[in-house]
C-alpha cells in the first residue's frame, strides 16, 4: 500500500534539517543528540541538523513559518518536509521524513 510519501533513496544525497525548540540551547542540544542517534541508524553521516532556539531567534521562526515547537524541517532533499510535535517514535519519524528504514544496531 502506498501512503503517498516518497522515500528518498539517493545514497549520496546530504540531508539538511532544522530543529526549532523553545528550550535553552543546552536542552535543545540534548534533543539534537537524540535525533542524531536516530538519523545515524538510517542516514549515517549524510545529514546535518541546525538547532534554532526560540525566542532568541524569532526572525528564523518567521522566515520558516514556524508557529509551534518543536518543529523539525527537512530542507533537502526536496521537497521540504515539516514535522511538528513528538519525535519519540523513531520509525514513525523517519517514515514521515521519507528516510530509508532504520537499521538495527
Amino acid at each position: 500500500m502506498n501512503s503517498g510519501k516518497k522515500e528518498v533513496n539517493n545514497d549520496e544525497e546530504m540531508w539538511e534539517l532544522i530543529l526549532f525548540v523553545a528550550e535553552p540551547e543546552n536542552i535543545g542540544r540534548q534533543r539534537v543528540e537524540r535525533l542524531n542517534q536516530i538519523f545515524e541508524k538510517s542516514l549515517q553521516n549524510r545529514y546535518h541538523i541546525d538547532l534554532i532556539c526560540l525566542p532568541e531567534n524569532t526572525e528564523k521562526a518567521f522566515q520558516y513559518d514556524v508557529i509551534a515547537v518543536p518543529t523539525l524541517i527537512r530542507l533537502t532533499p526536496e521537497p521540504a518536509v515539516r514535522i511538528v510535535g513528538d519525535f519519540s517514535d523513531p520509525s514513525r519519524l523517519m517514515s514521515a521524513l521519507g528516510a530509508p528504514p532504520l537499521k538495527n544496531g
